[in-house]
């Protein structure tokens, strides 16, 4: 063997070990970025998060209540989440926030145990190009069954992220 084919060779092998390195990589780290959920509620698209805490009812009666303070929702600002559970033990939670009309990137900030089945945060929402952006705020609950997810939909405006409190 020529010492160009040997060092191909090498060079080919190395690049195959590159690629299964960087394939089980993904495969360990998939669960952490889209885990598995057991269950999940409707959403309930009447609820405006703007003028009042919303809530959500899974099958088995569990209900999940999200508030986000202050309530027109400005981007770029903290905002302060309270998330409330009523039957069901959970034992952390985080909220999965994703824009409904542009991909708006990985935002999922991990709440605080601020009692027995009560979570409190900040998220900062991203500011967006177009003038009214749709989102889907998941709060993702811990039990002792698996995740639970609880999606809350709402909008912001772009104007917002200017006005001053």
């Amino acid at each position: 063997m020529s010492p160009r084919t040997a060092r191909l060779l090498l060079w080919g092998l190395i690049a195959l070990l590159l690629a299964a390195i960087a394939g089980y990589a993904i495969y360990k780290v998939q669960p952490l970025l889209n885990p598995k959920v057991v269950a999940r509620a409707p959403v309930d698209v009447s609820c405006n998060l703007r003028d009042h805490p919303c809530s959500v009812v899974f099958d088995d009666g569990t209900r999940v209540e999200l508030s986000i303070e202050p309530r027109y929702i400005p981007p770029l600002k903290p905002l302060q989440v309270e998330v409330r559970v009523e039957g069901r033990e959970t034992s952390g939670a985080e909220i999965d926030l994703v824009g409904l009309n542009m991909n708006m990137g990985y935002n999922r900030p991990v709440l605080s145990q601020a009692g027995p089945n009560l979570y409190r945060g900040t998220l900062t929402i991203p500011v967006c190009v177009r003038n009214r952006m749709d989102w889907e705020a998941t709060i993702l609950l811990r039990t002792s069954a698996g995740l639970i997810a609880a999606p809350f939909r709402f909008s912001t405006l772009k104007a917002h992220a200017y006005e001053k409190p």
